[in-house]
């Protein structure tokens, strides 16, 4: 079975089963308040996937992270990301800052296992991570407007939740050439 990120953290943190988000229903977190560990998973994910995308993000990563992982892959937005989480559940809002961070080692230690088989550098984690896009983003409740957030409106586009015969073509293509981007950026003016 192909790896997938958000099944691995999920089953490791011994969290029920995700949904994958509906493209066509955009709920709101009244509508799923059981969506506390997903959203805090994957709001964690999808911040360690943009954070790898720089590459001394990808060599803190890979250097194991920090205490203050969440600091650096939210970049300023982190209470207000902690605010959207902790929404979902009132009664342990202000828990989440270390619920999260709990996550945040979780997925980086499941990272460096999953990128060990090339040597856990730099860029074998934005290799992973990449590869892992369309997964993360299948999960994300679009609530929390990540996109927004990370200055990236991609991440709370609809398409990439869709599956099916076509649209997992095209989010294998997607993945292709994200990985080749960031592998050969583009520099401005050319």
């Amino acid at each position: 079975m192909a790896f997938n990120i958000v099944t691995a953290v999920q089953e490791r943190m011994g969290f029920d089963e995700f949904e994958k988000i509906d493209p066509a229903y955009q709920q709101t977190n009244e509508e799923r308040p059981d969506h506390y560990a997903q959203a805090a998973t994957i709001a964690v994910l999808t911040g360690l996937y943009k954070y790898a995308q720089d590459p001394e993000g990808a060599v803190e990563i890979a250097g194991n992270g920090s205490d203050q992982i969440l600091d650096h892959i939210f970049k300023g937005k982190k209470e207000k990301i902690m605010e959207a989480v902790g929404s979902y559940d009132h009664d342990i809002q202000d828990g989440t800052s270390v619920f999260m961070q709990k996550i945040a080692q979780v997925s980086v230690e499941i990272l460096h296992n999953e990128a060990k088989s090339g040597g856990e550098t730099a860029e074998n984690i934005q290799s992973v991570l990449s590869g892992q896009r369309h997964n993360i983003l299948s999960y994300l409740p679009p609530d929390l407007h990540m996109g927004s957030a990370m200055n990236d409106q991609t991440l709370d586009d609809r398409t990439n939740k869709m599956e099916g015969p076509v649209s997992n073509l095209v989010h294998f293509v997607e993945d292709i050439f994200s990985e080749k981007v960031e592998d050969h950026p583009v520099e401005k003016g050319h």
